[in-house]
């Protein structure tokens, strides 16, 4: 050191053999000399990763893919082809991983059909020391064989081609014909034309034509060919449909309790003392009833309530959905009953 009180021995990487150290003393001009030997014992170092394997993407039914792992590891004591290696796979349903009997490369197997992400290891060991290099394998679904036109529950895993033409079953949604035309519009043996959307928790969204509103299912409430509850989008309810119950179809309605034919709806009237309403009845969804208010002899009609509001005695009321409409009459005062005969 800068004192000349301390001598560092600075020992090489990877270095093992025997040196003389010669130290130097100066006085006055003149120089004494020492010298020792120094031996630096051999250790056996573990192997390290020279070369990483990069992370692997594929696509889902990839052929078996073969790597290269004659420089991945290295061994400053031993020969680099004396490394044993093996190699694992943290999912092997997705992708298995195989060290040929050399330990010169590493095939990737992708399992049928699987898709998903694992983590490969290798492993290189050398007189008992070892050093993993890990990657990254990520296979993507692969484009289903179907064409774009055909619909997303078409596409689906869950759903297998017929023997017939256009035909396709789902596991739990039963049969139905998509044309492949891409404007996503199916044929559903037991609900007729549809339009389904697929949603993230295996249920499906779809427009019912003949009940003319977006319905919802999934595999557990939908039994094929047995019971099937839909959730109504225009209802905020459930609805229920029998298969039996079909040509036309007829569906329970939850939220009033009834059975109603597809398309249509009912519009219910109540009136107070006093008189009646006529034009209540079941109408087709959409349709417009026409609703009268007629008072009794001594009352007069004083407006509507509920789903419908005025003060006119007929009214046209839209059937977009259930209506419930109340009628109020009041009776006549003396002085109303006078002006009437006398007017």
């Amino acid at each position: 050191d800068a004192n000349g009180t301390a001598l560092t021995l600075d020992y090489q990487a990877d270095q093992y053999g025997m040196a003389t150290i010669m130290v130097t003393g100066t006085s006055n001009g003149q120089d004494a000399n020492t010298t020792f030997a120094v031996t630096v014992m051999a250790v056996d170092d573990a192997p390290v990763v020279a070369n990483a394997i990069p992370d692997v993407s594929a696509t889902e039914d990839d052929a078996d893919l073969t790597i290269d792992l004659s420089n991945v590891f290295n061994d400053v004591d031993d020969a680099n082809a004396s490394i044993t290696k093996v190699a694992s796979s943290s999912d092997e349903s997705l992708v298995t991983a195989t060290v040929d009997a050399n330990g010169t490369a590493l095939t990737l197997d992708f399992q049928t059909g699987q898709s998903g992400a694992a983590t490969v290891t290798v492993t290189g060991i050398s007189n008992g020391q070892s050093v993993n290099d890990s990657f990254e394998v990520e296979v993507t679904a692969a484009a289903p064989l179907l064409g774009d036109g055909y619909t997303e529950l078409t596409r689906s895993t869950e759903t297998s081609m017929t023997d017939s033409t256009n035909w396709f079953q789902s596991d739990w949604f039963g049969y139905f014909f998509d044309a492949g035309q891409g404007d996503g519009w199916i044929y559903h043996v037991d609900h007729g034309w549809i339009y389904p959307k697929l949603t993230s928790n295996d249920g499906i969204w779809f427009y019912d034509v003949g009940m003319q509103d977006w319905l919802w299912i999934n595999p557990l409430t939908y039994t094929l060919g047995q019971t099937h509850w839909l959730y109504s989008h225009a209802e905020e309810a459930w609805v229920f449909h029998a298969p039996s119950l079909r040509n036309p179809r007829w569906f329970y309605h939850y939220a009033i309790g009834k059975w109603r034919k597809e398309g249509t709806v009912g519009v219910t009237t109540e009136a107070t003392l006093g008189g009646y309403v006529t034009g209540s009845g079941i109408y087709a969804k959409g349709a417009s009833a026409i609703l009268t208010a007629i008072p009794d002899p001594g009352y007069t009609f004083a407006g509507w309530g509920k789903d419908a509001s005025g003060s006119s005695p007929t009214i046209t009321l839209d059937t977009d959905g259930e209506k419930v409409v109340t009628a109020t009459f009041r009776e006549l005062s003396p002085k109303e009953i006078a002006d009437a005969i006398f007017r």
